[in-house]
């Protein structure tokens, strides 16, 4: 059980050590460090602020609050729009793909399938391609 334990470790210096993982890394700290996006966090931890303490009140204004949720949206909506977001949404998607293909691989050498539904590469198996 060590050697798997071992060999589990290696595997995670390995994939730290990957291209997709320092990209995904990157992307985080560019991210994070953005003026823009840290501009956006701040309108939205207010607009959150302030719709917590409409729902404080009795009877809020619905209309304030339906205002203040629209903003809140806005908000939220431009800072997934931000060059830094997009570039982290495709490094963290470039990771994950490669989890998924070591994933694969491991499922593979265990019980010869690859976990995937496409073509199993046996066309007895199928429905038919192309």
């Amino acid at each position: 059980m060590d050697q798997v334990f071992q060999k589990t470790q290696e595997l995670a210096e390995a994939l730290t050590q990957s291209e997709a993982y320092r990209n995904m890394k990157e992307a985080e700290e560019s991210f994070r460090k953005s003026g823009e996006v840290l501009r956006l966090i701040q309108v939205i931890d207010e607009k959150n602020a302030g719709i917590r303490k409409m729902m404080e009140i009795p009877n809020p204004d619905p209309m304030a609050l339906k205002l203040l949720s629209e903003s809140l949206d806005g908000a939220q909506q431009a800072l997934e729009a931000t060059k830094e977001a997009a570039e982290l949404h495709a490094a963290q998607a470039a990771f994950r793909q490669l989890l998924m293909q070591v994933n694969q691989v491991l499922q593979f050498i265990l019980n010869g399938e690859t976990g995937e539904t496409g073509c199993s590469g046996h066309c007895a198996d199928c429905a038919g391609c192309h």
